[in-house]
This record gives C-alpha cells, sequence and structure tokens, in this order.
C-alpha cells in the first residue's frame, strides 16, 4: 500500500545517520487517485494529508 511505501521510507530516514550530526525527520502525506479526480483534485488531497501530517506532530505519515 502507499502508506506502507511512505512509512517504510519514512523508517529509512529516520535510522540514517547524517553527517555533522543533524537530525532529519520527514512527514509524508498519502492519498489514492478516484475515478473522478483530475490533478487539482488529487494535488489538493495530497496536500491536505502533509499539513494534517504537520499539525500532528511532523515525523509521521498521514492518510486522506
Amino acid at each position: 500500500s502507499s502508506i506502507g511505501v511512505a512509512n517504510k521510507l519514512k523508517q529509512i530516514i529516520d535510522n540514517q545517520q547524517f553527517s555533522h550530526g543533524l537530525d532529519v525527520t520527514c512527514g509524508f502525506g498519502v492519498t489514492q487517485a478516484k475515478s473522478d479526480d483530475d490533478v487539482e483534485t488529487f494535488s489538493k488531497r495530497v496536500d491536505d494529508a502533509l499539513y494534517k501530517a504537520k499539525e500532528n506532530g511532523r515525523d509521521r505519515v498521514e492518510a486522506l
């Protein structure tokens, strides 16, 4: 699933050691395309999911 892929990417980034002691986090917004979607409606839903991840503490995956 797309949520599983996003969680796996987040886990890989979380486990990565970055130079200069940088602590890198990531947030992902995930959705599925609907039959009546166009680029704008799909992009809006993904953007809303990403903002939801930021609002809920960052460093997480949110799906709409």
